[in-house]
């Protein structure tokens, strides 16, 4: 089987080979230290600051930072940390804690799933390429109220990288009561379900597939969703660990998957979008683009909005097609550049980043359905690249004074971006102003950009 690889510089090299074959499965090198994955955690109300969290290495001149700081940074050159940011809606956002301490010459050796975060527990989860699942204090990123451990709980076994997102869900027990549990999968094959508060992992866990998973799961009703590079898509209790259903595609399967109106949307790398009985796995129909689906669709309670690897975003109607006839886009919007971040949408419409860094709003119901419409281009990444998902919200707005209401909370929403090099952009998507950045930072040198 061919090998393709995406390799530390951010290149896809992947997509010279996605163009003519479908049989490529991917393979992170050992060295990829990551995307710089993003999660926030959005202010409850005024006054309140906005938790944001990324993970990327240091790198650059940390001269500035060690003078600032006072310490030796030369051994934290490239070492891997996660950052908590404290964003109070304007200026730039400040450095509440560094894990591992700057310094310290230590760091994870990578990620690429966003951080969870569990305001009930106090905890932000991260999964590591090292195998290694952080549960951090989220207010100190100290451990000592947190966990650490090995995904996999087996010494004599290497730890096998994480890809996808750690996902955080309620299990309900008849015995004891709600119980947070934390979904962990794994380049083992393997799905792993931990108690989120101790690090116990629970009595069936792990949940084996036949080949690796970077899929970050979707649960509802008790029931994880997601898919494997062994082609099939999944769905499992997690009361018990029992398969309640798998769907066989033509190709690995990295996508995260979106469920709506009943049925899962799930894309493949053989270039179908696929949508499946919720129940029971069944066909309901597959759309097919011109490469590969990574990036997972989303979808405004209506329309399913996927990106694909062939630079387009395709808008789908939910329901099935005429029975014979292939399923067709109610319109596309081309990005100029492959697509691997998920999108989000906002109140505006959705908003859909290239892996070259540029960014655009699209509208949700365009006059054009050839090529769809642009409502704003929006301000791009100049350097590194976005294959980290997109997140979006709407921190209080410290100008207002006193309690918004609705309609201004929903105009004041901001995507949160990252490049896999570490710049962190907060961009204004606000109705009736200019689309800007409200802040950049660059967690690689802990400062400030334009």
């Amino acid at each position: 089987m061919s090998k393709c690889s995406l390799i530390k510089t951010g290149a896809l090299l992947c997509l010279v080979l996605a163009l003519v074959t479908t049989a490529c499965t991917p393979n992170l090198g050992g060295d990829n230290l990551g995307w710089a994955p993003v999660s926030a955690s959005f202010a409850q109300a005024l006054g309140e600051s906005t938790k944001v969290y990324v993970v990327s290495p240091l790198s650059g001149d940390l001269d500035d930072l060690g003078n600032l700081t006072g310490q030796d940074l030369g051994d934290d050159e490239r070492q891997v940390k996660i950052r908590a940011l404290e964003d109070f809606g304007s200026g730039s956002p400040r450095v509440v804690w560094t894990y591992p301490p700057l310094g310290s010459g230590t760091g994870l050796v990578g990620a690429f799933g966003p951080p969870a975060v569990s305001e009930e527990l106090g905890l932000v989860f991260v999964g590591g390429v090292d195998g290694h699942i952080y549960a951090l204090n989220s207010e100190t990123g100290e451990e000592s109220t947190g966990w650490q451990r090995a995904v996999r709980n087996d010494p004599s076994v290497e730890p096998q990288p994480v890809i996808g997102a750690p996902v955080l869900a309620e299990l309900i027990n008849s015995e004891t009561g709600p119980t947070a549990i934390l979904l962990v999968v794994s380049e083992d094959g393997n799905l792993y379900a931990f108690n989120a508060g101790t690090g116990e992992e629970l009595p069936w866990s792990p949940f084996r597939t036949g080949d690796k998973i970077w899929s970050t799961p979707l649960v509802q009703n008790g029931i994880a969703y997601f898919g494997s590079q062994d082609h099939f898509v999944y769905a499992v209790d997690l009361r018990d660990g029992r398969q309640v259903w798998r769907y066989e595609t033509g190709g690995a399967v990295v996508s995260s998957p979106l469920l709506f109106a009943g049925k899962l949307f799930i894309g493949s790398f053989d270039r179908r979008l696929y949508a499946l009985d919720a129940d029971d796995g069944e066909l309901e129909w597959a759309f097919e683009s011109q490469n590969w689906f990574w990036a997972g669709p989303v979808t405004d309670g209506e329309t399913v909005f996927a990106p694909s690897m062939d630079g387009y975003v395709y808008a789908l109607s939910p329901q099935n097609p005429p029975s014979g006839e292939p399923k067709e886009a109610l319109w596309r919007h081309y990005m100029e550049g492959p697509i691997v971040s998920t999108p989000v949408l906002v109140p505006l419409g959705l908003v859909v980043a290239a892996v070259d860094g540029r960014m655009r709003l699209l509208s949700t119901s365009p006059s054009n359905l050839m090529d769809g419409e642009v409502i704003s281009n929006l301000p791009s990444l100049d350097e590194g690249e976005i294959k980290a998902p997109l997140i979006a919200g709407a921190p209080p707005n410290p100008s207002l004074g006193t309690e918004p209401d609705s309609l201004s909370v929903i105009q004041r929403y901001s995507v949160f971006v990252a490049g896999d090099n570490g710049v962190v952009r907060r961009i204004s998507v606000t109705e009736g102003q200019d689309k800007e950045s409200i802040w950049c930072f660059d967690s690689s040198i802990h400062r400030q950009c334009n």
